[in-house]
């Protein structure tokens, strides 16, 4: 397989406020204000929901369908999934562009009406004039593979890289056993909990309890990169009774 690096940013709207300046007098002259952080929200923030909504299901769809990974800001992806992860991104990047096109177009009626919500806070200097370029989505495909004599060229420092690359290969195993397990955990517990409920009388039972089980089932073969025997077992007892 190989790595996967999804990449956000949007803007914020909030900024931080001058605690010095709010304290300044009144019943508050007394607080040090190296002791208070305060910031303000620029716009009204429902109008950032839906790009942040799109952020958020792109990450939780990607988590699904790949394994930790000991590198900061990468996933692990099994080499089957690589098309089906970049089809998929590519229409979440679609729909994040979109977004932020709405948002865009509302932007200057969003940010006069700031003026009147902000009152005395409200500053000209607070809003980017090109606010669009504060957002993206992005992502890459990283290969995984020990340095070589063509990258380094001190057979000493080539050694040295390798064994950190089998340190580092041996503790994405290591996490990715845990992580299957800890998913296949999580399923049927909250399967369990639903059946069982309160006082022995069942809770309601959705169908994204049983969605969840099933996408689990449905991504296990090729998730399971360590070929983990034993969940192996149980998963196969849980499509019995699907």
């Amino acid at each position: 397989g190989c790595l996967v690096v999804l990449e956000t940013s949007a803007w914020t709207a909030r900024c931080k406020v001058s605690t010095k300046n709010l304290l300044k007098g009144g019943s508050h002259a007394d607080v040090d204000p190296n002791y208070v952080n305060a910031s303000k929200r620029l716009i009204d923030g429902k109008s950032l929901a839906a790009i942040e909504s799109i952020r958020s299901e792109a990450r939780q769809w990607l988590y699904a369908r790949s394994l930790p990974f000991p590198v900061q800001g990468a996933v692990f992806v099994p080499t089957e999934q690589v098309e089906e992860i970049d089809a998929k991104l590519s229409e979440y990047a679609q729909r994040y562009q979109e977004a932020v096109a709405a948002f865009v177009e509302e932007y200057p009626v969003l940010r006069q009406a700031a003026r009147f919500q902000l009152g005395s806070l409200y500053s000209d200097l607070d809003y980017p004039s090109k606010v669009g370029n504060r957002f993206a989505f992005d992502w890459r495909f990283l290969s995984l593979s020990p340095a070589s004599e063509a990258q380094l060229v001190s057979p000493a420092l080539v050694a040295k890289e390798r064994a950190k690359f089998q340190r580092l290969m041996s503790e994405a195993a290591e996490a990715a056993v845990t992580e299957l397990r800890t998913r296949f955990a999580v399923c049927v517990d909250h399967m369990v909990d639903r059946l069982i409920g309160e006082d022995g009388k069942p809770k309601i039972f959705r169908d994204s309890l049983v969605e969840n089980m099933k996408d689990f089932l449905k991504g296990f073969e090729a998730l399971n990169i360590c070929d983990d025997s034993a969940l192996a077992d149980l998963v196969s007892q849980a499509r019995s009774a699907f």
